[in-house]
């Protein structure tokens, strides 16, 4: 499978086509965390049949692998078959869920899941404050140790997001990763008016974030299973610097609802259901919105900017990659 990443990896930049479907397969949540831009809850998502459809058209068009997030994906009455499907078609699946329903889940995830994101910004119940529901925690943590009892060679990243509510725990979460053989992304909060304005400003200063990049920068030299890179990391001391985005010459998004819309323009290109994969990446209006893409830098997420360094090749990146097949 690593040989396959990495051949989709080059194919991808030799067609300058995408071989990794992301696909929002809702927006529904059961929580309700303060600098969430994606939940929405009521909107209409693909039934199962339709998934199916669209996951299967992504693999006769070339795709690898495939993003499933949210909103919660495990909210989804299907998602056991929906995993199963994309396991029989060979992919590399990520999933990202917030972790509250992973236990009863645990099976479906254990069997068919490579990486695992857990949303973990606390290893206490100050994560059911951030969360506004009581017992978060506790779940996540059963949850986890639930799938790598099914399967240990699950790779579980634990993610956490840095703001005011936990700026000072970032080496409690190190270490509860790596005291259940988890590994940890740390995040910056991303802010789009367009997608949601805050209420309240949950982000940490410009000061405080060089405190807190230092503590992970120490933490990581440590050998704490940290999986950032130090480029990522230090990208965002000072001032921060700008990059060029390369997350949609690797990915492909799609909608709950089929549609396919540029992160960097917000124009819509098509529907997946409707018009196929294949006629969207092959039209004059999505090959201009990578262009506008890649001279793009607004987003903030490891994700976004560790998925540019892994496109662009750096050693770094291609490390972390290898890392995440032998993890324990």
């Amino acid at each position: 499978m690593r040989i396959k990443i990495l051949k989709g990896l080059l194919r991808s930049k030799l067609t300058k086509k995408p071989v990794l479907l992301s696909h929002l397969v809702t927006r529904s949540c059961n929580l309700d965390c303060p600098y969430c831009l994606w939940k929405k809850n009521g909107l209409d998502a693909m039934n199962t049949e339709e998934v199916l459809k669209v996951h299967s058209d992504a693999a006769k068009n070339g795709f690898i692998g495939c993003f499933l997030w949210g909103g919660e994906p495990l909210l989804r009455k299907d998602i056991d078959k929906i995993l199963a499907f994309d396991r029989k078609l060979g992919w590399w699946i990520t999933m990202a869920t917030n972790g509250s329903y992973l236990m009863p889940q645990a099976e479906a995830v254990a069997k068919n899941v490579n990486d695992l994101l857990v949303s973990i910004d606390s290893p206490s119940t100050v994560l059911d404050k951030i969360r506004k529901e009581e017992g978060t925690f506790e779940a996540c943590k059963k949850g986890i140790r639930a799938v790598k009892a099914i399967n240990p060679k699950c790779n579980i990243k634990i993610c956490c997001v840095i703001s005011k509510h936990n700026k000072d725990s970032v080496k409690e979460v190190c270490a509860f990763a790596q005291q259940e053989k988890c590994g940890v992304i740390f995040q910056h909060i991303d802010k789009n008016p367009g997608l949601r304005k805050f209420s309240e400003n949950p982000d940490i200063n410009q000061e405080e974030r060089d405190q807190v990049i230092k503590e992970i920068i120490t933490l990581k030299e440590k050998k704490y299973p940290i999986f950032n890179s130090y480029t990522y990391l230090k990208q965002f001391m000072s001032s921060g610097k700008k990059y060029s985005c390369r997350s949609q010459n690797l990915y492909f998004t799609v909608w709950p609802n089929g549609e396919v819309s540029g992160c960097a323009t917000g124009k819509y290109y098509g529907n997946v259901l409707k018009d196929g994969i294949r006629k969207i990446l092959n039209s004059p209006e999505y090959a201009s919105f990578l262009k506008v893409s890649n001279k793009c830098s607004k987003c903030n997420d490891s994700g976004t900017w560790e998925t540019t360094h892994l496109y662009s090749l750096r050693g770094e990146a291609l490390l972390n990659l290898i890392r995440s097949y032998r993890m324990v």
